[in-house]
């Protein structure tokens, strides 16, 4: 599989890849899921100079990455549970209704992968002070009270 190419088993190919800079699995072969690939195939392959094609070496490879018997579809079945402790322990909202409370992004939009986004805050607190931009940052970063 490579650019350009349309259907369901592109759709299939997003969604075993979501992991690897996901795309909305909408079954389009396009530069998101190309990049999908080569992030796969430098990642879990170890490619220097990875191509986006899907080869048959890149299929067998994105099978064994699986558990036994388990699907990116088992995934997002794991990724809502997810989502669902998140919400209970944190208070943190699905979507982006409410200004500045911890939001998660839908699963209809991130199907194998959760992560917080900061979309919903107000611009105060997307300031670069309040982020760190390297790992040593990270590692020595003291709370900031507002």
């Amino acid at each position: 599989m490579k650019r350009a190419r349309k259907g369901a088993d592109v759709a299939e190919l997003q969604l075993r890849l979501a992991g690897f800079r996901g795309t909305v699995p909408d079954g389009d072969f396009g530069p998101g899921i190309e990049r999908q690939v080569m992030n796969f195939r430098r990642d879990f392959m170890g490619e220097a100079r990875p191509s986006g094609v899907v080869d048959r070496a890149a299929m067998q490879a994105i099978d064994a990455a699986l558990l036994p018997g388990e699907s990116k579809r088992d995934d997002l079945v794991k990724c809502d549970a997810i989502r669902g402790r998140i919400v209970e322990s944190t208070s943190a909202q699905i979507g982006w209704t409410a200004s500045n409370p911890k939001s998660l992004e839908p699963s209809d939009i991130a199907p194998t992968w959760v992560h917080y986004d900061m979309r919903s805050y107000e611009p105060k607190y997307l300031k670069d002070e309040m982020f760190c931009t390297t790992l040593k940052q990270l590692d020595n970063r003291k709370l900031i009270r507002i």
